[in-house]
């Protein structure tokens, strides 16, 4: 990875090629390339989400007002489907492709609300999702909003410090 930078003579001030630019003084200096340490994780701010989420119980409001959204149970609830892809919405991905992302970050699969969640699985839980299912999810987040205000107005609630 050579940087090059040249002079402009006709101009008389420095111009850089518009590729890469580092100090030459220090080649290589402080720059390690390698593979990517999977002890660590970009969304590390997520341990706060999935932490809030278990405190206010939001999977399990959601899955109350919206009911189950396929015939057996197991695997992913209605509840996990919608905080999973809100965590990854967080996380900065657009598109369901980005659980993908989501779930090959092994540090960060131990600290996410949801973890192992599949773009295929979110598609197909997503069809389950009738117009009365979308109405039932305003229910259950206001469920979710009502103990946080509650416990805002308590100062604390189990498990939170008291202000």
């Amino acid at each position: 990875m050579m940087v090059f930078a040249k002079r402009s003579i006709i101009q008389g001030k420095g111009t850089y090629l518009v590729g890469r630019v580092r100090d030459c003084r220090g080649a290589g200096r402080g720059v390690r390339v390698g593979a990517p340490d999977p002890s660590l994780t970009r969304v590390s701010g997520m341990a706060a989400v999935s932490e809030l989420c278990d405190r206010l119980g939001v999977v399990e409001a959601l899955d109350g007002a919206v009911g189950p959204i396929k015939r057996r149970d197991r695997g992913f609830s209605a509840g996990e489907l919608l905080v999973g892809l809100a965590a990854a919405q967080l996380a900065g991905e657009d598109f369901l492709v980005g659980l993908d992302r989501q779930r090959a970050d092994v540090a960060g699969q131990l600290i996410a609300p949801v973890a192992g969640l599949s773009p295929a699985t979110a598609a197909g839980l997503a069809r389950g999702f009738t117009d009365a299912r979308w109405a039932a999810v305003e229910t259950g987040v206001a469920r979710v909003s009502e103990r946080c205000s509650t416990c805002c107005r308590r100062g604390g609630g189990p498990g939170w410090p008291a202000r």
